[in-house]
C-alpha cells in the first residue's frame, strides 16, 4: 500500500505540525471504557500505519493476525479499527452482532461519488437505508421485474455468441466481451437502451474505482480538511463526479421527456426500466423519505458499478482487496465516535469563542430562556459547543421523536459524567452503562427477572398494605393540615424499599437524604464535566470530594442490606427462592451465584442496579414502546429445545430467527396463505362446520353439553379442512400429541437455561419425550403431504386450475415453482402447517 505523497518523512512532518496547531482534542473511537481486542504496538499520531508501508498490506495483516489472533485492533491515524481474519469471527460479526457493525465508514470517495452517501452501499443504517432496500427488493429486483428483462438478456447473449462465432480463427479477449455483455444488459435494464455515452461512462467509473479503492491519507485523518486538497484525490473525484452527474442527468431528462410525449406511459404498457420505476416512485411513491433526483442517480450508479467490480477483480485484485479493506472490513468501535466524527455535517448554532465554545450564551440564572431564544433563531435542532463537549439541542417534539425513534442507536450511548462515574459504580447501572452487551444483559435482567409481570404481581400485597396505611394516616389527621406530597413520597419510597429489600430500610431517612443530596449535586452544572480532560477541575470545584463522601455513605448502607440478605439466606433451611418469595436483592444475589450470565454480576453491579429507580415494563404504554418503536431490538425468538425439535429446527413463523427467511415466511402467509381472497375461499367450509355445530347442539336438547369441547372440535374442523382440504383421519391422535407437546414445551426445563450443558436435555427426560411426539406428528404430516402430491399427479387439472386450493396445495405449489429466495423444503412446509394447528 503506497502513500500518495513524494516523501513519507515530509508527510509525517507536515502532519505533526498540523496536529500541534489544532487546539481541540482529537476524538478517538477507543474510549477508556471499551474493551479492545489485542493488537500491535502503536506510534503517536499515526498509530499502526507504519506497519502497512509497502505494496503488500494483506501480507502485513496476515502476519499480524498470526501473532495477535483472528480479531485484532489497529489504530489507523484517527480511526480505531477492528480487523477480522477468521470465518467464525466474521460470521459472529456479520450475523450475531450485525446491527452494531451495520454502519458504513464515512469516506471521501463515497461521499462525493454516491451523492452524499445516499445509495444502498454507503447509506447509513436506518430508516432511509431500509426504504432503499425495500425499493430494491420489491420494485427494482423483484422476481417479476427480473423476469421482465429476460428478452434483453437473451438478445445480448445471442449477440455475444454471434460475435465470438465470427472470430473463430483469431484470439478473443473473453473477459472484455463478457464484461461488455454484462454492462450492456445492466445498462438496458437500467435505462431501457444502451447509454450513448457508454464508453466515456465506463472509463470514468473505472478511474473512480481505482481512486476510491486506493489508500487516501485524508480518510484516516478526517479532521484535517487540508489533506483532502493536498492529497489531490478530492479534486479528481469532484471532476469525475461532474462528468458522471451530467451523463445521468441527460438519461433522466430523456426518460422524463419520453413520459410526457407518449400518451400511455411505459408503466401502463408494462415495459419499465429501472429509471422509470424510480421516477414513478419519486412522483407517486408515498415514501417515508421522498426520493430526490440525486437519490435516483445514486441508486442507478450503484447498479452500474456492480458489474465493473467483477471486471476490476480480474485485472486489479490487490486494488479490490484495498477497496474492501477500507470500505467493509474497517469497523469503527463505539457509537460515540460515530456520533462525533469531526467532519460530520453539524446542525446550525450560535457563534463560538475559543476554549469555552457556546457557554457564554448560557450565562445567567435562566439558561432555559437562553436556549429558547437560541432555538427561535437557529431552529429546533442546533449545535452548541460546551467546552470540550459537542452538544445537540432539540426543542421540537417532532425532531425529538426522529432522534429517539429513527436514530436511536446513534444516540444510544450515555455521557460519561463525574457523578455517574462515582455514584453509579463506574457507570455500571442501567442508566449510565454504555450501550452494548453488558447494558443489554442489564436490560434483560430488569425485563425478565426484576420487573417481569409475575414479579410485579408478587408485590401486590405489600402495595395494598402500604396504600391502606397511607389512607389510615390521612383519615386520622382529619381537621388538620396534611402535607400530601410528603405522604405520597413516603408511601412510594416504602413500597420501593420493601420490593427491593424485603422490608423497610432501617437507615431509610439517611438513605433518602443522601440520594436527594446526590441528585442536587449531579443535576447541577459542573464545569469539570464540560472539560473532562482537565482532571484537576474535579478537585478544585469541590464536586468530587462531595460526591465521594455521599457515595461512601450510600455504599455502606447498601453493603449492610446485601450482607443481611446473605446472612438470612445462610440461616434459613429453605431459601426465599425455595419459599416462592424473593425481593429484588434476592433475585440479583441468585443471578450472581448461579445465573449463567455472559458478564458475571459483581456486588458493585448489584448496588448499581438497586440504586436506580425502576422503569416498569408491565405498563401498556411501555409495552407499546417495546413492541412498536424498538420492535427490531426485541424481534429475535429464544432458541429452546422444544421449539428446535417440534418446529423443524425453528423454521416456522413463530420461532424462526428474525431475518430474510422469516420475512419470506411472513410474505407467504400474508400474500398466499392468509390473503383476503384465500380466507374468503374457505367461507363455505366455515359455514358448513358452524351449521354442524348448531345441529349437534340442537340434537342434544335436554342434556348437558360441553360447549368448550364442541367449539374446539368446530375450530379444529375448520382449520384441518382449510389446511388439508378435509378433516385429518388421525385427527384425535394428532390433537392429543399437540396438547402433550404444548404441556412439555410450556413447562420449565432447566436445560433451556443452561443450553451449553447438552447432557441436561437427556437427564431431564424432556428431549426423548419431545422426539417421540415429533416422530409421530411427522409421520402424520408426511402422509398428508404425500396424499396431496398423489392427488395432484392423478388429476388432469390441478386444484389450482380448478380454482380451489387448501394451504398444503399452496405450499406445494410455491415449493415447485415459487421463485423464492429460500426454496421451501418439505420440512419447512410441515413446520408451517404445524404452526396453524398449534394456534387452536
Amino acid at each position: 500500500m503506497e502513500l500518495q505523497f513524494p516523501s513519507v518523512l515530509t508527510l509525517f512532518t507536515f502532519l505533526f505540525m498540523l496536529m500541534l496547531v489544532k487546539s481541540r482534542k482529537r476524538i478517538k473511537g477507543n474510549n477508556s471504557f471499551a474493551k479492545l481486542p489485542p493488537g500491535p504496538w502503536k506510534l503517536p499520531l499515526i498509530g499502526n500505519m507504519h506497519q502497512f508501508i509497502g505494496s503488500l498490506p494483506h501480507h502485513s495483516l496476515r502476519d499480524l493476525a498470526m501473532k495477535h489472533g483472528p480479531l485484532i485492533h489497529l489504530q489507523l491515524g484517527e480511526i480505531s479499527t477492528v480487523v477480522v481474519s477468521s470465518p467464525d469471527v466474521a460470521k459472529e460479526v456479520m450475523k450475531t452482532h450485525d446491527l452494531i457493525f451495520a454502519q458504513r465508514p464515512n469516506l471521501t470517495a463515497a461521499s462525493i461519488m454516491s451523492y452524499d452517501s445516499t445509495n444502498i452501499a454507503f447509506s447509513p443504517y436506518g430508516y432511509y437505508w431500509r426504504q432503499l432496500r425495500k425499493i430494491c427488493i420489491s420494485e427494482l429486483l423483484s422476481t417479476k421485474r427480473v423476469q421482465s428483462f429476460r428478452s434483453l438478456r437473451e438478445e445480448e447473449v445471442s449477440n455475444l455468441i454471434r460475435s465470438i462465432s465470427l472470430t473463430t480463427r483469431s484470439p478473443i479477449n473473453l473477459s472484455e466481451k463478457i464484461f461488455s455483455l454484462t454492462y450492456s444488459i445492466t445498462s438496458r435494464a437500467a435505462f431501457g437502451k444502451k447509454c450513448k455515452d457508454q464508453e466515456e461512462f465506463i472509463s470514468i467509473l473505472k478511474e473512480v474505482i481505482k481512486l476510491a479503492g486506493g489508500f487516501d491519507i485524508a480518510d484516516v485523518f478526517p479532521s484535517l480538511k487540508l489533506l483532502h486538497v493536498v492529497g489531490g484525490v478530492k479534486p479528481k473525484l469532484q471532476r469525475m463526479h461532474k462528468k458522471v452527474d451530467r451523463i445521468l442527468e441527460n438519461i433522466i431528462k430523456d426518460h422524463r421527456a419520453n413520459e410526457k410525449t407518449i400518451k400511455t406511459s411505459k408503466g401502463e404498457s408494462g415495459e419499465e426500466d429501472l429509471v422509470d420505476v424510480l421516477l414513478k416512485l419519486q412522483e407517486h411513491g408515498d415514501l417515508e423519505f421522498p426520493m430526490t433526483t440525486d437519490n435516483i442517480k445514486a441508486v442507478i450508479l450503484h447498479n452500474l458499478v456492480s458489474p465493473l467490480l467483477s471486471f476490476m477483480e480480474l485485472q486489479f485484485p490487490s486494488l479490490l482487496f484495498s477497496f474492501f479493506i477500507f470500505t467493509f472490513m474497517v469497523m469503527k468501535i463505539g457509537k460515540r465516535a460515530r456520533a462525533q466524527i469531526p467532519n460530520a455535517k453539524l446542525p446550525p448554532g450560535p457563534w463560538k469563542l475559543p476554549l469555552i465554545g457556546s457557554m457564554h450564551h448560557l450565562v445567567g440564572s435562566l439558561p432555559h430562556h437562553s436556549l429558547r431564544d437560541l432555538a427561535k433563531k437557529h431552529g429546533p435542532l442546533m449545535h452548541l459547543q460546551l467546552g470540550e463537549v459537542s452538544a445537540i439541542i432539540i426543542s421540537s417534539p417532532k425532531v425529538a421523536k426522529e432522534v429517539f425513534k429513527t436514530h436511536d442507536l446513534t444516540f444510544a450511548d450515555r455521557p460519561v459524567v463525574l457523578a455517574g462515574k462515582i455514584l453509579a459504580y463506574d457507570c455500571t447501572n442501567i442508566v449510565f452503562s454504555p450501550y452494548g452487551d453488558y447494558w443489554r444483559q442489564l436490560r434483560k435482567i430488569c425485563n425478565m427477572e426484576l420487573l417481569s409481570t409475575k414479579r410485579v404481581q408478587s408485590f401486590h400485597s405489600l402495595r395494598e398494605e402500604e396504600v391502606s396505611k397511607f389512607i389510615q394516616s390521612i383519615s386520622s389527621s382529619i381537621g388538620s393540615l396534611t402535607n400530601l406530597s410528603s405522604k405520597i413520597f413516603s408511601v412510594t419510597n416504602s413500597i420501593t424499599a420493601r420490593a427491593a429489600f424485603g422490608k423497610k430500610c432501617k437507615d431509610q431517612d439517611v438513605f433518602i437524604l443522601m440520594v436527594k443530596e446526590a441528585l442536587i449535586l449531579a443535576g447541577g452544572f459542573g464545569v469539570a464535566d464540560i472539560f473532562p480532560s482537565l482532571k484537576l477541575l474535579h478537585v478544585l470545584s469541590g464536586m468530587r470530594p462531595k460526591l465521594e463522601r455521599i457515595h461512601r455513605k450510600i455504599d455502606k448502607i447498601l453493603d449492610d442490606i446485601i450482607n443481611e440478605h446473605r446472612a438470612n439466606k445462610m440461616a434459613k433451611k429453605g431459601t426465599n427462592c425455595e419459599s416462592g418469595y424473593e425481593d429484588l436483592v434476592d433475585v440479583l444475589l441468585r443471578l450472581q451465584e448461579c445465573g449463567g450470565l455472559e458478564f458475571p454480576l459483581t456486588t458493585n453491579n448489584i448496588k448499581g442496579v438497586i440504586l436506580v429507580s425502576a422503569i416498569v415494563i408491565s405498563s401498556p404504554r411501555v409495552a407499546k414502546e417495546v413492541m412498536k418503536t424498538h420492535d427490531l431490538n426485541f424481534a429475535n425468538r429464544p432458541e429452546v429445545l422444544a421449539v428446535k425439535i417440534l418446529a423443524y429446527n425453528c423454521t416456522n413463523m413463530v420461532f424462526s430467527p428474525y431475518g430474510d427467511y422469516w420475512r419470506q415466511l411472513r410474505k407467504i402467509c400474508i400474500m398466499e396463505l392468509l390473503s383476503v381472497k384465500r380466507v374468503q375461499s374457505f367461507r363455505s367450509v366455515r359455514e358448513e362446520e358452524v351449521s354442524n355445530l348448531v345441529q349437534s347442539i340442537s340434537s342434544s336438547i335436554g342434556s348437558l353439553i360441553n360447549l368448550s369441547t364442541e367449539i374446539f372440535s368446530m375450530t379444529n374442523g375448520i382449520t384441518s379442512r382449510a389446511a388439508f382440504g378435509k378433516k385429518c383421519k388421525d385427527q384425535d391422535a394428532f390433537i392429543s400429541m399437540i396438547k402433550e407437546a404444548i404441556l412439555l414445551a410450556g413447562g420449565f426445563d432447566v436445560a433451556d437455561v443452561f443450553p451449553s450443558l447438552k447432557l441436561l436435555h437427556v437427564l431431564s427426560g424432556v428431549k426423548p419425550k419431545l422426539e417421540r411426539i415429533h416422530g409421530k406428528m411427522d409421520k402424520i404430516l408426511d402422509d398428508i403431504i404425500d396424499e396431496h402430491k398423489v392427488n395432484k399427479t392423478a388429476k388432469k387439472t390441478t386444484n389450482c386450475e380448478s380454482g380451489y386450493e387448501d394451504l398444503v396445495d399452496v405450499l406445494l405449489r410455491l415449493q415447485e415453482c415459487g421463485g423464492l429466495e429460500f426454496p421451501l423444503t418439505t420440512n419447512n412446509i410441515k413446520a408451517v402447517i404445524l404452526f396453524s394447528e398449534y394456534h387452536l
